[in-house]
């Protein structure tokens, strides 16, 4: 005899459906094929009313049509099995659709097909049946098909591609001769975790951009007003279609994360080097879709911090074993190559240049997250063998350059995992001997050393870029054995633009660092304190934000943005506002937002007086609901 819950499951609630409260799942959201929350007593943050409910209701939607769509195809599908023709009989048919005999019959069919989706205002999202490519060469009768889900499919990978990814990671551009970003199209190709993610990213943004009306050119109001009544057709029109999209790979990229995150503890030391590196770029994918997505998969902020634990395990046995970067990515690859022609490029095969990416993103994080983890970074004894130091016009492939992925150059990445360190050991010292002179000198003696280090970093960056990018060095760059930079800008992406602009980055993270490190040593935070240091720091992190053309190179500056927003006067708070706001509909993607709406809730609290010692970072962390999560 089933089992049967206290309550109606979440689900029946929403859809205002009476429920037969059989465990684990109720009859309903069995016989639809959907989520069923039985069993559950706590209300879901969904289920509280507003936005939330309304857009999850839409979710809920579109799992019952991606359902109704799973079972019109394997009804079609059986009834082809039945009717399949013979291997002559396809081979006819391909050989008259090539000699155009077929064509007429094609377009029937695309008509046909026309008149269903207008019929059925578009209730055939994307299936999960064409996540993969096909085992089998592709039938006569599929070749020929017409436009449908395959395309649908093709098209948000595309978008995936040109335009998601490249916001997420602007400063991401491999060059040809380290195999560019094909990669990325491989693992969405071979690993369904990475392409339901990947479809929900891209879904949730042309959902976004979609809410932004065209500015491109000026026009009368009446134009104006017959633009906007346009766009609101558009975004009506599409936003059902794309929400259905996005509430069908959601579902199926919770189920492929699920299996990913629960393979973890079974996956032995000793396994092979491929399937860890591989299970880390997964593990690695999942915390950037939860960060852009704003989400945890149906997870909370302790969950992503196990997640991104379990990652930094991953990477920390596959470093142990093989010792060097060099070393793993040789074991990667049985043909791993010599510099190419002494040019000092390698070309890399797709498991070395997705681990690259991702040892990458997942140091960067592991960096970050210790700050408002206010602990040790689980990583930190390797950064100074993984991570390049050197100026932004080194090549050097044996350590990872930060700045290719995320903007920052890595010695000031490492500068901030030590003051990291350093807050971790003034605040065990402050619990255990407070008001210690000798920790306080010790403390103070440390923090000048970090804020020396960093100043002298920024010293060498300026003369770097200047040498890098002026027009002395790009004529001596070009000669008979290499093509001008002129040239080398559109294949080799490292140009003197792109170093400038990760410069750009670099100092201000630099003077975000001095920020952070001021809040460590707790000099004064508050309006009316007559040190002012930190304004003038504060000042000149706005100045080089408000400098930023992209609003993707903005999205990789959450951190910078936080740590300035804690210190910020109330005349710099209207202006980080403001910053945020040019992103426009975007910031909701990758966590602008987010960061925003942190600093709005610390903003709130009443201002600290001369009395009142001033908060550090841990302190303003510690008053946040949710602990922040940057990217």
């Amino acid at each position: 005899m089933p089992q049967h819950s206290r309550l109606s499951c979440w689900t029946c609630r929403l859809r205002k459906k009476k429920c037969d409260r059989t465990l684990p799942l109720c009859s309903n959201c069995r016989d639809l094929g959907i989520s069923c929350r039985n069993g559950d007593e706590t209300r879901p943050r969904w289920m509280e009313g507003g936005k939330a409910q309304e857009q999850y209701y839409l979710v809920i939607r579109a799992q019952i049509k991606e359902h109704q769509v799973r079972e019109r195809s394997l009804a079609v599908q059986r009834r082809r099995v039945q009717n399949r023709p013979q291997r002559g009989d396809e081979r006819s048919e391909l050989l008259m659709n090539i000699d155009g005999r077929g064509v007429p019959a094609v377009k029937e069919t695309e008509q046909a097909g026309a008149n269903a989706n207008n019929s059925s205002s578009i209730q055939a999202p994307l299936s999960s049946h064409t996540v993969e490519p096909p085992s089998s060469p592709v039938s006569a009768s599929a070749a020929f098909a017409p436009p449908g889900q395959s395309y649908i499919s093709a098209d948000f990978t595309v978008m995936y591609l040109d335009y998601v990814f490249p916001f997420l990671f602007p400063h991401y551009r491999p060059t040809i001769f380290e195999g560019g970003r094909a990669w990325v199209l491989a693992t969405l190709q071979t690993q369904k975790p990475l392409y339901h993610t990947a479809m929900s990213l891209a879904s949730y943004f042309l959902a976004l951009i979609t809410q932004t009306p065209s500015k491109s050119t000026p026009q009368s109001p009446s134009e104006t007003s017959q633009t906007a009544q346009s766009h609101t057709t558009l975004q009506s029109f599409c936003g059902r279609f794309i929400w259905d999209i996005l509430g069908q790979h959601m579902e199926e990229a919770s189920r492929a994360v699920r299996a990913v995150i629960d393979s973890i503890p079974h996956a032995p030391a000793d396994t092979a080097l491929v399937p860890r590196t591989r299970l880390l770029v997964n593990i690695v994918q999942l915390q950037v879709f939860e960060t852009a997505m704003g989400t945890g998969a149906g997870t909370g902020t302790g969950t992503r911090a196990i997640h991104l634990r379990a990652a930094t395990d991953v990477f920390d046995g596959i470093v142990r074993q093989y010792d060097s970067l060099d070393h793993v990515l040789a074991s990667l690859d049985s043909s791993f190559s010599e510099a190419r022609q002494g040019t000092g490029w390698r070309i890399w095969n797709i498991d070395q240049a997705a681990f690259r990416f991702a040892a990458s993103v997942l140091l960067y994080m592991d960096i970050v997250e210790s700050t408002t983890r206010q602990g040790m970074p689980h990583l930190r004894t390797w950064y100074p063998r993984l991570i390049a130091q050197a100026d932004g016009t080194t090549k050097d492939t044996r350590r990872l350059r930060m700045e290719d992925v995320v903007g920052c150059q890595g010695w000031m990445l490492i500068l901030i995992s030590e003051i990291a360190v350093l807050a971790n050991w003034a605040y065990q010292g402050s619990e255990v001997n407070r008001g210690d002179p000798g920790r306080l000198t010790e403390l103070h003696a440390r923090s000048q050393s970090l804020s020396w280090r960093i100043h002298d970093g920024l010293q060498h960056l300026t003369r770097d870029t200047e040498s890098a990018t002026s027009p002395l060095s790009a004529s001596t760059c070009a000669s008979a054995a290499s093509p001008p930079p002129f040239l080398q800008a559109y294949y080799r992406p490292d140009s003197g633009a792109q170093l400038e602009e990760q410069a750009q980055v670099t100092r201000i993270w630099a003077y975000a660092g001095l920020l952070y490190l001021d809040t460590v040593t707790r000099q004064c935070a508050c309006d009316n304190c007559a040190s002012k240091s930190h304004k003038e720091n504060a000042t000149t992190v706005l100045a080089l934000l408000q400098q930023l053309s992209s609003p993707a190179v903005l999205r990789g500056l959450n951190w910078p943005i936080f740590v300035t927003g804690i210190m910020a006067t109330v005349e710099q708070r209207a202006a980080i506002r403001n910053i945020v706001a040019t992103a426009g509909s975007l910031q909701k993607f990758g966590g602008l937002a987010s960061t925003l709406h942190h600093l709005e809730e610390l903003w709130k609290r009443p201002p600290q007086q001369h009395n009142e010692p001033p908060r550090t970072f841990r302190e303003s962390v510690a008053l946040l609901a949710d602990s922040p999560v940057f990217m």
